[in-house]
């Protein structure tokens, strides 16, 4: 223990105390108020707590050291001034350390909750909050002389991080001694989803204007955490001419909500819709739209459909793929007339309703698109 000696009254606080007695490690004074020890430990910002005269000062010393090798004696030095021992384990000490978010900034005042105990004595705690503890600055700091029963070296205090900013966490075991330690720790995020569109399908695949269309839209969360919070899924009936893929939080003309999807899990969506116009579309979905859930990768939170636009109005007899129904695809089309299954000249293309044969139903089909030149293709 030591006292403020008379003649080093301008000595104001207790980082000026660690400049003047050699090996002094950390300086800490009982609170009356809080009924709790405050430590300051030297070089370091936290806990710069003012010192007066008269007032009587725990000290822990980095190595023994005796008083009359210093200059300051006076009679308000106490002849009790040595380095901690084992068998203080009540003393004042101070273990601390910076906190640093995943990506290593700096997390702001007020952010950072924590808890500590001692191993074995889980009920026994002590928190960012607690007398002689704290979070500024971009340390930890946690005074384990202000724990209710006793410390001894050897003994491991665990302490639980919590970022309440963003959810990062993280814990440090520490092996106590009797010289209080420096420990960093780098929070890490908390487990998070994988959203992604599984599949779009649409149905008839090629309908006539103004028929309806049934869409389906999988969803699934490849994990490995639950979405717990509400997310949108939205349906873009037609980006052609628009920039795509979609916008982050652009809406489509169907928004569904969920507000739960279970790792490993999909959710199926469906609705109907028209298309008025012959013509070729571009139909998206995006999931989480307005990025609302944690993610892992967003680069699979929208899909196009596949395996090319979405026709309307569709000519059967466009076979080669031209734009209309004209005498070559006629040509084509008479060379497999009369064939089915098995024939080389059989041409599944031709075979409209798909029965085996290429006959007259098929014919009946070719016919009602022959002349025309506004068949929508992808390009």
């Amino acid at each position: 223990m030591i006292g403020m000696p008379l003649d080093k009254l301008r000595l104001t606080n207790a980082e000026e105390t660690c400049g003047i007695v050699p090996y002094l490690y950390e300086f800490s004074m009982w609170d009356a108020p809080s009924q709790s020890y405050i430590t300051h430990r030297c070089d370091q910002p936290t806990y710069n707590f003012p010192v007066s005269p008269a007032m009587a000062y725990f000290t822990t010393m980095m190595q023994p050291w005796a008083l009359e090798s210093l200059s300051l004696k006076s009679s308000s030095l106490s002849s009790s001034l040595s380095s901690s021992s084992a068998g203080a384990s009540s003393i004042p000490q101070v273990e601390l350390g910076h906190v640093y978010n995943a990506d290593l900034s700096v997390p702001a005042g007020g952010q950072i909750h924590f808890t500590a105990y001692i191993t074995g004595r889980e009920s026994d705690i002590l928190t960012e909050t607690s007398p002689g503890c704290t979070y500024e600055s971009g340390y930890w700091v946690v005074n384990i002389g202000n724990f209710a029963y006793p410390w001894d070296a050897d003994e491991v205090l665990h302490i639980d991080f919590t970022n309440i900013a963003n959810g990062q966490t993280g814990a440090l075991d520490i092996l106590l001694a009797y010289n209080g330690q420096t420990t960093d720790i780098t929070l890490s995020a908390p487990p998070a989803a994988d959203l992604f569109v599984k599949s779009i399908t649409m149905t008839p695949a090629n309908p006539e204007p103004d028929q309806s269309v049934t869409v389906t839209v999988v969803i699934k969360n490849n994990g490995p955490a639950d979405v717990t919070g509400p997310f949108m899924v939205d349906f873009y009936q037609d980006l052609a001419g628009n920039p795509v893929p979609p916008a982050a939080g652009q809406q489509g003309e169907i928004r569904w909500s969920l507000g739960y999807l279970a790792a490993g899990t999909t959710s199926t969506f469906t609705e109907t819709i028209f298309y008025s116009q012959i013509g070729t579309y571009e139909p998206y979905v995006q999931v989480d739209t307005d990025q609302q859930t944690p993610d892992t990768d967003r680069t699979n939170n929208i899909l196009a459909y596949s395996p090319d636009c979405f026709r309307v109005g569709v000519c059967e007899g466009d076979f080669n793929y031209d734009g209309s129904v004209m005498l070559n695809d006629f040509a084509i089309f008479k060379a497999s007339m009369g064939m089915c299954t098995g024939n080389p000249d059989y041409n599944p293309v031709c075979d409209f309703d798909q029965n085996g044969c290429v006959d007259l139903a098929d014919f009946v089909i070719f016919k009602a698109d022959m002349g025309r030149q506004n068949c929508p293709r992808c390009q």
